[in-house]
């Protein structure tokens, strides 16, 4: 009896740089709840070496028809603060992109870190409206996503250190 198995294959390596990482104000006029993020780590990121913890998939009546949206979840810091310092801030952003489509997943693993998160603005023809082209990605761990999507929720954001110790293993 044949195999039925579908051959292992291994996605070529990824590393490569992100781009549109630097938000400008229109991209930004269309994620509600920025604040959050900004308020957690005093600035709006890039999200290099970020990494994605969860990513859930989701289909649901909407107006006259069907709405499928992306919900990740992301281990966020201030990367210009150290490993052992208090202002890191660690935390989880978890981020809710509205009425995706186009969209493509490779690779997910035990560890998913970013090179960042690019947002861009472009017209879509067929529905004659802008979308949010969205990727990320770009790492040595093949993990990456494209789609497109009409706007961002930031969920919410939960603080990994509340009590702002930093991470004592770290000190010396």
């Amino acid at each position: 009896m044949a195999s039925t198995k579908r051959p292992f294959t291994t996605i070529p390596n990824p590393e490569r740089s992100i781009e549109h990482t630097k938000h400008d104000e229109r991209v930004m006029g269309r994620i509600k709840g920025s604040e959050l993020i900004k308020e957690q780590i005093g600035h709006w990121p890039t999200f290099h070496d970020f990494e994605v913890i969860s990513i859930c998939l989701d289909r649901s009546p909407y107006q006259q028809g069907i709405a499928c949206d992306l919900r990740a979840v992301f281990f966020i810091y201030d990367i210009r603060e150290s490993e052992s310092s208090p202002k890191r801030r660690p935390a989880h952003a978890e981020i809710l992109f509205h009425d995706i489509d186009e969209l493509t997943i490779q690779g997910f693993n035990h560890q998913n870190p970013i090179m960042g998160l690019g947002l861009q603005l472009v017209f879509c023809e067929r529905l004659k409206t802008e979308r949010i082209v969205v990727e990320w990605g770009g790492t040595c761990m093949p993990h990456e996503v494209q789609f497109r999507c009409g706007s961002i929720t930031i969920v919410r954001v939960i603080d990994l250190d509340p009590f702002q110790k930093g991470n004592a293993d770290d000190r010396h």
